[in-house]
């Protein structure tokens, strides 16, 4: 059997992920690098009510989810009521990310993971990758 072409495989490993982030600039960004890896981009939320119409409109694979949002908003809170929903998991990416912080994301939402602003493309490439291991495990090809 011949071997699939990496088109195949980038069309295989493909996810969709939901971006939730207040910053233009930072969000802009984040989709270039997601969208050049192969991935479909959902969002940018910037609310957490946007991040949870989104997540239960689309049902993406992952969310990407930011600690403060626009108006105030926490992205714990929308990560928690996401997975406790639609049982959909994020990867929270902040600048805010202290114990505290990370005890209750943890408890709440269970996330796949943390990646801390400011992150270069590699990194948010690597956690993403990750991320998408953990939630699908490892392939057998």
């Amino acid at each position: 059997m011949p071997e699939p072409s990496s088109g195949a495989r980038a069309r295989k490993d493909r996810a969709r992920l939901l971006l939730v982030e207040d910053d233009y600039l930072i969000g802009l960004n984040a989709e270039m690098i997601l969208t050049d890896a192969g991935h479909e981009v959902l969002g940018p939320a910037t609310t957490a009510d946007e991040a949870i119409a989104l997540a239960e409109a689309a049902r993406p694979d992952l969310v990407l989810m930011d600690i403060r949002l626009a108006e105030g908003s926490s992205g714990l809170e929308a990560a928690a009521e996401i997975f406790q929903r639609l049982g959909i998991r994020s990867l929270f990416v902040s600048a805010h990310a202290d114990d505290r912080t990370r005890e209750q994301g943890n408890r709440e939402a269970s996330p796949v993971g943390w990646l801390a602003k400011p992150y270069s493309s590699e990194e948010l490439g690597r956690a993403v990758t990750n991320a998408l291991l953990v939630l699908r495990g490892p392939s057998l090809t």
